[in-house]
């Protein structure tokens, strides 16, 4: 049975975080982003999300309300299947892989509710529990020392730390992590595109000596034969994030050899449909996948982590920013058990409660073509 969708809202959030999170080309205090609530003929609402970021989406709150309300008037009163409204949005639109993603999720959780099952049991997943790193921004090498500490004394054992600013100072921050932790704690280093390629195989090179998990995105995004060779130079697997949006992307670097792991968010994607297709192009060329979050909240945390319930082949997985929110607007969803374990929902749907009270409506979108903007 198709879904109908009457009524679109359109929500903005703001929510400080619980420390300054830093990048190597940004950092933040706070994470604003847009909730997205699609009403159905029945009255029933779907929920999604759309956490924009300039410099790896292209997008930021202002596009993204807008793009929201021009998917809204090409969704509204239309009867669609999932596979019809994926195909919808991928071609309505270019870019705009936030927005896209928060419709499609809101879309889905309310076609899945209609038949009583999560979204990931819907789409034909069985997988119900994993377990995800913790990440920690770039800071000076006694605060991430602490922090390590910090998760680690609570069940973490999968760390991800954010580097890229200086390759020396990269390098001596794990082997600081190293001779705290020991080796019983897996370690992924994230470059967010910080490094040159002499950089990038230089820290590579000094690294192997402390098994790091992977690097991730160690280069600029447009940069796929250097991460071929790059690859071919160290044993430390390469992960790609930036470069790698949807399936047309991943299908170009699996092509050029330029990942042994391909970093999926579905704000990047458009929604976990492409995300999906991202898991099958991969796992047919050998290369696994890792799964990544924005700065979001258990809303978008939860619509990842469905698509972790489909796909064995996500073997890396860092969906912890609601962990580092000082509240979060939405309650239910994927359940934190403690240390980096978590565990999908068996409602219907994605299995969340958005308390709007939380946030601040900014616009109305209905069927017959009216719209109210606060």
């Amino acid at each position: 049975m198709p879904v109908r969708v009457e009524k679109v809202r359109i929500y903005r959030y703001d929510i400080p975080l619980k420390g300054e999170f830093r990048i190597s080309f940004s950092s933040t205090v706070t994470s604003s982003g847009l909730i997205v609530e699609l009403v159905g003929e029945n009255g029933e609402s779907g929920w999604g999300e759309a956490n924009p970021a300039a410099r790896i989406l292209g997008s930021t709150l202002g596009t993204s309300k807008e793009a929201l309300r021009h998917l809204a008037g090409l969704i509204l009163g239309r009867e669609l299947e999932p596979l019809e409204l994926h195909r919808l949005l991928q071609t309505s639109l270019l870019g705009n892989g936030d927005a896209k993603a928060a419709v499609e999720m809101a879309f889905l959780d309310l076609w899945c509710k209609e038949r009583g099952q999560p979204v990931y049991r819907c789409l034909g997943g069985a997988r119900e529990e994993f377990v995800t790193d913790m990440t920690i921004g770039i800071k000076s090498i006694p605060e991430t020392l602490e922090d390590a500490r910090y998760y680690v004394e609570r069940g973490f054992r999968e760390l991800k730390i954010k580097v890229g600013e200086d390759p020396d100072r990269d390098v001596e921050k794990i082997r600081a992590l190293r001779e705290a932790l020991g080796y019983g704690v897996f370690i992924r280093v994230d470059a967010n595109q910080g490094w040159s390629p002499k950089q990038a195989l230089r820290a590579a090179r000094k690294l192997e000596r402390y098994e790091i998990q992977l690097i991730e995105q160690p280069l600029p995004h447009w940069m796929l034969r250097e991460h071929a060779e790059l690859r071919r130079q160290t044993e430390i697997p390469i992960a790609l994030d930036e470069s790698v949006h949807t399936a047309r992307d991943a299908l170009e670097a699996v092509r050029l050899g330029a990942a042994d792991v391909i970093n999926i968010k579905i704000t990047k994607a458009g929604g976990i449909l492409e995300g999906f297709s991202i898991t099958r192009i991969s796992e047919a060329a050998g290369v696994a996948n890792m799964i990544g979050c924005m700065v979001e909240t258990r809303l978008g945390i939860t619509a990842a982590a469905h698509l972790v319930g489909l796909s064995e082949n996500i073997r890396y997985i860092d969906l912890d920013s609601d962990l580092s929110l000082q509240w979060d607007p939405v309650r239910g969803g994927v359940e934190h058990l403690g240390g980096g374990r978590r565990r999908l929902p068996r409602e219907p749907g994605l299995g969340v409660r958005v308390d709007v009270e939380r946030l601040k409506l900014l616009a109305t979108v209905e069927e017959r073509g009216g719209e109210a903007a606060l």
